[in-house]
């Protein structure tokens, strides 16, 4: 009688302990992991937008020095259209006066909607200012599909392995401690020892 409610609480243990793990690791993952992560794939797309747009600034000086609205126009549209993450572009003079687009319907942000800006410098001298509006959702929600992928896969290793282990403890430790052993074997093996 003794043995079997030990073996049960030894089981009871070991069930317990393995998915105290398991929920101790899906709270890390849920409550800091990614939201850590979801921070990092914001502040990356911001950077990578940014730099995008620091091109940019450099590649409209000339047009914007020599007053060629037409070519600076045209390449202001080709990069709305080859990016598809990018909403809008306004382009603004030192004094706040709208240079691109010539509408200038100032819409608000949305939910997954960044601004970024940045100076149009031309020998440390401001020229213009430009601002970009992008869309990071499409971004974010591939990202965060891959580290759900990652994560649960490596959730589900860490519940095999534990798994594994306990049936180790139950097949080498737990199993061999409730075998009927004779009062004479274990005699004999002490006398074999002495």
């Amino acid at each position: 009688m003794f043995h079997s409610k030990t073996r049960i609480g030894l089981r009871l243990k070991a069930v317990l302990f393995i998915l105290g793990i398991l929920v101790a690791l899906t709270a890390y993952a849920f409550i800091y992991a990614f939201p850590t992560q979801n921070r990092y794939i914001i502040d990356n797309f911001k950077e990578r937008n940014l730099r995008h747009l620091e091109t940019l600034s450099i590649a409209i000086v000339e047009p914007l020095l020599n007053k060629q609205y037409a070519a600076l126009y045209d390449m202001l549209e080709e990069q709305l259209m080859n990016n598809a993450d990018w909403r809008a572009i306004n382009l603004t003079t030192i004094e706040d006066q709208i240079i691109y687009p010539l509408d200038s319907n100032i819409k608000p942000l949305g939910s997954k909607e960044l601004l970024i800006e940045r100076d149009v410098l031309f020998l440390d001298e401001k020229l213009a200012r430009l601002s970009l509006v992008v869309d990071y959702g499409s971004y974010q929600s591939h990202s965060q599909q891959q580290q759900s992928q990652l994560v649960w896969t490596l959730l589900g290793v860490i519940v095999f392995a534990l798994i594994v282990a306990y049936i180790l403890v139950n097949k080498l430790v737990i199993w061999p401690l409730h075998r009927p052993v004779s009062y004479t074997h274990l005699r004999a093996h002490e006398t074999r020892h002495d």
